[in-house]
């Protein structure tokens, strides 16, 4: 998952991040919409820069994360 190099991201904690749900089929690229992924009791294994961006490994004591569509804005 990538994650600004500037967000402080504790551990031990539970956080959440949205992202888009694309698919390619038959060529063309699908947007499903936003997904929610939510990860609980989380530990940051290692971060890595590459190419102007910074990437974040998480590890979680179950090796388990939640996805869920997210809210549109407005919408309950």
């Amino acid at each position: 998952m990538e994650i600004g190099s500037e967000v402080d991201v504790p551990d031990g904690g539970t956080f959440g991040m949205k992202r888009p749900l694309d698919l390619v089929v038959g060529g063309a690229q699908v947007n499903l919409g936003v997904i929610e992924i939510w990860l609980s009791d989380a530990t940051l294994v290692r971060r890595e820069e590459h190419e102007d961006r910074t990437y974040h490994l998480f590890t979680t004591p179950d090796r388990r994360y939640r996805y869920r569509l997210a809210h549109e804005e407005g919408v309950g």
